[in-house]
């Protein structure tokens, strides 16, 4: 192998003679002049290059090889001595370790990236260049996925050893684990296991990787997660094999004896074995087995074994040596799935009765666990058995499954699970609750926008201002009719009861479906005419304007009043009439509304949200019962009738005090225990509150001072099939 070099240009030779070949491949056939004519003085040596190339060319071609060249050249080939040689340039350092310097290269012949290993100069010893040596050749010797295949060997000119070997971008598995606790603080359980199964899926082909150095007779002595490189696509690769040591299996069993020695008293503390680090034993793969329980640890309980030491107690390990006792996983975290504590601590020879004797079966007990298997060493508790066969048994059994978990959970009085279960419907429940209130909040206001957007539009309709600000006769009044019904239908997409048009002093000149108790008759006192919040004493004719203001300048949603077209109760939506004549200054020339009776809102249907009740409630005070009150209820599914009863000394249902007050001062807020007004025999139910905000003009957010309740279940005009 060719010295590694720092970063120089290509050769010129090769590459005129690179784009003679493109161009002879193309159909082309170029002079040297015309290759060589921005650079005439490389003409002599192409021409010796290009006369050498087209000999070989010739050679290849000839069929004129002798009779043993054609009876033996197996053997020719055998007996020559050839030599693998890599141009590399383009070097990139970019990791520090123990013993060596890691970069990255590019190999010019076969242009790819190749990953470059060199001995730290400071460690350049004869004794460190024949371990380095060494680590190349136990490297080099596996031909498994999970090693890296080496390209060669070679020294610098300084006599720094190094070779190549492939290059992989991707994370350690150490920051793979680093990466995983630090983002499931914000994932939810089922996003954890995926992450836990995917790092798992690493580790058993860590475990796989050791079991197959272990059959080629090396032992790693150096596992621990940054000696774990992670591919982009899946790929796991165990890389540093400076320690490794060969072993000769013995007769029996599956330790084995040394032949190296040189990795007593070294490793990485937390991760090799107690036996190493102190130099008591000949290596052996109980070695690499403990690396692998202690790499486990640090995934499962993001600390090493060193930081989970017990103080004060001493166990005997399975593997015949006594270490010191190691907190269990799930001492440090008791989302720790128990059988992966078991293959741990079995894995790191702290279980008493179980121990592994060949890396494979860690990798096979993990990949038990991964697949729904009982682990081997691990007694399962009865809940633990029902929850691993429900997960092999779904589909068609799935729900009978559930059904018999749940008797058993309840058999064996398992009352925090059940609470966990409880907990969990309450949080979804309550998040349901909460998304609907929302919903039918914005709903709301949409439709009482969508009737202001519509009665102003009509409100600017010149017939209408033109008829209001003439002197006002009988037969204009039918062209009114005419044209305030024709307006109704047209927007019969928003429901109502009616709309009508009240003068400037408050007269009632038109109304669809006509009334003729209320055509002709004075409404200056209603609170949909002025917008004061109640209504006035009814006035007379020539009566002055009794409101202050005197009427409404803006949309308007009125106080509940009691009709006296049907003796119903209802409220109007309202928007002022103004006439523009010479002057900019506008004359008020009446109001248009339309009116809606309680409980016949459209937005506040069964369909809108059909397993939750909806209620809407008016939060101002209204006098329908002479002293002020608030939180009348505008509309439940459970009032059927709408219609005002004298008779009647039952007053209308209405929000707590408390509950009003608490809409005036938060947007929205939830309750476990609401207590329906229109059913108060009934228990406390969950339910969302929030306010009715509208978008005014001027882009801020108005309250309408209304509020929407969906509490849990149907109403019970629903319940008996409505």
């Amino acid at each position: 192998m060719e010295p590694i070099s720092q970063p120089e240009a290509e050769d010129p030779i090769d590459a005129l003679l690179d784009q003679w070949e493109d161009l002879q491949a193309k159909g082309h056939s170029p002079s040297p002049e015309s290759i060589c004519e921005d650079s005439p003085d490389l003409l002599p040596e192409f021409l010796e290059r290009l006369k050498r190339l087209q000999e070989v060319g010739q050679l290849m071609e000839d069929e004129g090889f002798s009779h043993r060249e054609a009876q033996q050249p197996f053997e020719l080939i055998q007996h020559q001595e050839v030599e693998l040689t890599l141009r590399l340039n383009e070097l990139v350092l970019f990791d520090l370790g123990g013993m060596g310097i890691v970069g990255r290269a590019k190999d010019l012949r076969l242009r790819r990236d190749v990953a470059v290993k060199f001995m730290k100069p400071s460690n350049n010893s004869p004794i460190n260049q024949e371990r380095f040596l060494n680590e190349a050749r136990v490297t080099g010797r596996m031909a498994h996925p999970g090693v890296l295949p080496v390209y060669g060997y070679g020294t610098t000119s300084d006599e720094l050893p190094f070779y190549a070997m492939r290059y992989v971008t991707g994370p350690t598995f150490g920051e793979a684990i680093n990466d995983y606790h630090r983002e499931r603080k914000n994932q939810n359980r089922r996003q954890q296991m995926v992450q836990l199964r995917k790092l798992l899926s690493h580790f058993v082909s860590v475990a796989y990787t050791i079991a197959y150095a272990h059959e080629r007779g090396v032992v790693h002595c150096d596992l621990k997660p940054q000696n774990i490189l992670l591919g982009a696509f899946g790929e796991t690769y165990v890389i540093d094999w400076g320690l490794a040591v060969g072993i000769s299996p013995s007769k029996g069993n599956f330790t084995g004896v040394a032949e190296r020695r040189e990795s007593h008293g070294a490793g990485t503390e937390g991760y090799s074995h107690p036996d190493q680090l102190e130099g008591r034993t000949a290596p052996h793969r109980g070695w690499d087995i403990y690396g692998l329980g202690a790499v486990l640890y640090k995934l499962l309980t993001h600390r090493n074994t060193g930081d989970a030491l017990s103080r004060g107690t001493r166990s005997e390990s399975s593997h015949g040596r006594g270490v010191t006792r190691i907190r269990s996983p799930r001492a440090l975290d008791r989302n720790v799935p128990a059988p992966l504590e078991t293959i741990c601590l079995q894995a790191l020879g702290v279980s008493a009765d179980h121990g592994y004797e060949r890396a494979s079966e860690v990798a096979d007990d993990v990949q038990r666990y991964l697949a729904g298997e009982p682990v081997v060493g691990h007694s399962e508790a009865l809940w633990e058995r029902v929850m691993r066969w429900q997960r092999s048994h779904q589909g068609a059994t799935k729900t009978a499954g559930i059904l018999l978990l749940l008797l058993v959970l309840v058999l064996i009085g398992s009352s925090v699970s059940l609470w966990r279960f409880a907990e969990t419907n309450r949080v979804k429940t309550r998040e349901s609750l909460e998304t609907a209130v929302k919903f039918a909040a914005q709903t709301v206001s949409l439709e009482m926008n969508n009737r202001w957007q519509a009665l102003n539009i009509v409100a600017r309709d010149p017939k209408l201002v033109e008829t209001l600000s003439s002197d006002f006769e009988e037969e204009v009044s039918d062209v009114l009719q005419a044209w305030i019904r024709h307006h109704r239908l047209a927007y019969k997409g928003l429901p109502s009861d009616s709309w009508f048009v009240c003068n400037a002093v408050g007269r009632q000149v038109a109304r669809s479906p006509p009334s003729f108790r209320s055509i002709g008759k004075y409404y200056a006192h209603r609170d949909y005419f002025h917008g004061n919040g109640f209504d006035y004493e009814a006035t007379e004719v020539d009566e002055p304007l009794p409101g202050d203001p005197p009427y409404i300048e803006q949309p308007h949603h009125s106080m509940v009043y009691e009709s006296t077209s049907d003796g119903t109760l209802k409220l109007a939506y309202s928007v002022p009439v103004f006439l523009k004549p010479d002057t900019d200054r506008e004359r008020f020339a009446g109001v248009i509304c339309m009116s809606v009776r309680l409980g016949e809102f459209s937005i506040m249907s069964d369909e809108m949200l059909r397993d939750h009740v909806l209620i809407l409630v008016d939060l101002r005070d209204d006098r329908l019962e002479g002293e002020p009150r608030r939180g009348l209820i505008l509309h439940h599914p459970d009032l059927i009738d709408s219609r005002g009863n004298p008779s009647d000394s039952s007053p209308r249902p209405r929000l707590s005090g408390e509950l009003v007050n608490r809409l005036h001062s938060e947007s929205s807020f939830y309750l476990e225990d609401f207590v329906d007004p229109v059913d108060e025999s009934s228990r406390g139910s969950m339910a969302a509150f929030a306010k009715v905000l509208v978008k005014s003009e001027d882009g801020m957010r108005r309250d309408t001072r209304w509020g929407v309740i969906v509490k849990e279940g149907k109403s019970r005009s629903l319940r008996v099939g409505r």
